[in-house]
């Protein structure tokens, strides 16, 4: 039901999730829940944290190349990278990801979507 290439969509979920364990605080816990999502016809992943969040002007543009922020779940770790590059690889699979609150409005929602095969695309493919 999901067609997707393996070894992109796990380095996707990698990055997400190794940003989820460096911005939670010592004993903070991460969060990985994995559903159908029926509004957008696919698989939602979503990944939480209990870091300080990112503030709401930011959470488009921790999706750009080289973006750091200067606070929240960017701010001087790491090169920027990685949320860019799971955009990106989620893109070439017709997926999407954003920025949400964590839950109660605590850290980080990192929202993954992917799209379901249509069952007639998917029967042609192993053709």
């Amino acid at each position: 039901m999901l067609y997707v290439h393996p070894a992109l969509i796990e380095q996707a979920l990698v990055n997400v999730i190794d940003n989820a364990v460096r911005f939670s605080p010592p004993g903070g816990k991460v969060g990985i829940v994995a559903g159908l999502d029926a509004t957008h016809r696919g698989l939602e992943i979503r990944i939480t944290d209990e870091g300080p969040g990112i503030p709401p002007a930011q959470r488009e543009a921790v999706f750009d190349m080289f973006f750091t922020g200067g606070e929240g779940d960017r701010g001087r770790h790491g090169s920027g990278l990685g949320l860019a590059i799971c955009r990106g690889m989620l893109g070439a699979h017709g997926g999407s990801v954003e920025a949400l609150p964590g839950p109660d409005g605590r850290g980080t929602a990192i929202v993954m979507r992917l799209p379901l095969a249509n069952p007639e695309e998917a029967a042609a493919d192993d053709d």
